[in-house]
C-alpha cells in the first residue's frame, strides 16, 4: 500500500513530499504559506524556495 499509488489512481499528475519526517505543525505552516503563494499565481518552484527561505530565517 502506498500513498503515492493512491494519488496516481486518483489521477494526480504529481505529488509534493519530503524525504524525511517533518513535524506536523511545521508541515501545516509550510503548506498553508506555500499554497497561498501558488493560488496567487506564483510558480511552484519559486514559491517553494521563497517559503523555505522565509521560514528558515524566521526560525533562526
Amino acid at each position: 500500500m502506498s500513498l503515492i499509488d493512491d494519488f496516481r489512481s486518483a489521477g494526480a499528475s504529481g505529488v509534493i513530499g519530503t524525504e524525511c519526517p517533518v513535524p506536523e505543525l511545521f508541515a501545516e505552516l509550510y503548506a498553508i504559506t506555500l499554497l497561498k503563494r501558488v493560488f496567487r499565481g506564483e510558480p511552484l518552484g519559486q514559491a517553494m524556495l521563497t517559503v523555505r527561505r522565509e521560514l528558515n530565517s524566521s526560525l533562526l
